[in-house]
């Protein structure tokens, strides 16, 4: 295997990797349940664990994810601690959303969800009316670095250089000033508020897998240390009133 076809299932398998994990903190439904418990989970985490052979922590890791996912719970009590850690009251501990880290106030927020969205539709996509999910919710932004890596896995193939060099360049933006500033304290509110195991080896597989990103871009994002203070001091139930949606192309 040459360097290319190399760099070429790099690639794909960041952008499988990126998919399983926006899928897995979507809601359960039947369809992502499905999803989950198919064997294109088994297979996104196999070629991850090759990838990583040379890590032992990082193997660790994995290991332990591939086993939450075999044992998947049955859909209605992945449903009823999904709903308890992210879509009731007592969510607002660990909301799955960027704009609810770091910001100080409201047009802060407004600034960095128009910032996402511009990511978006740079390529052309467009947020689903379908799906009630904001833009800087946490699949979202997942399953937007998973096209991204299968185009810069296209590009790669085709030998479109100038694609290349604008795919990278979005997924080092995109992981330096939104995913990877917020994702590792969402990671340690998410590991203090759930004693599931999916969920809890779910949290530690997102964290390990943007870590290496993290490196492999090679960026700086500079981490979110605490939630938003309004979140603490005046905690309020999530609503899809003004909500956007988000595509799925499962």
């Amino acid at each position: 295997m040459n360097a290319t076809e190399k760099e070429i299932r790099k690639a794909v398998c960041r952008s499988e990797m990126y998919k399983l994990l926006a899928k897995s903190f979507m809601y359960p439904s039947q369809k992502i349940f499905d999803f989950l418990s198919r064997s294109l989970s088994e297979d996104s985490l196999s070629k991850y664990l090759e990838r990583c052979a040379g890590s032992f922590s990082a193997c660790e890791v994995i290991v332990a994810a591939q086993n939450a996912f075999n044992r998947l719970p049955n859909r209605v009590a992945l449903e009823e601690e999904y709903n308890r850690l992210f879509a009731h009251i007592g969510s607002t501990k660990c909301p799955p959303y960027e704009t609810e880290y770091g910001f100080e106030n409201v047009f802060q927020k407004t600034e960095a969800m128009a910032d996402i969205a511009g990511f978006y539709r740079a390529y052309e996509l467009e947020i689903a009316d379908t799906n009630t999910e904001r833009a800087d919710f946490l699949g979202t932004e997942l399953e937007f670095m998973s096209y991204l890596a299968a185009s810069e896995a296209y590009a790669r193939q085709q030998i479109r250089q100038e694609h290349l060099e604008v795919c990278i360049d979005t997924q080092q933006k995109f992981v330096r000033d939104h995913l990877g500033r917020w994702v590792t304290i969402f990671a340690k509110i998410l590991a203090n508020s759930t004693q599931n195991e999916f969920y809890f080896q779910l949290k530690n597989l997102l964290e390990q897998f943007l870590e290496s990103e993290i490196v492999y871009l090679n960026v700086a994002p500079l981490k979110v240390a605490a939630p938003n203070k309004e979140l603490d001091q005046n905690p309020e139930e999530f609503s899809c009133a003004s909500c956007v949606a988000v595509p799925d192309r499962t």
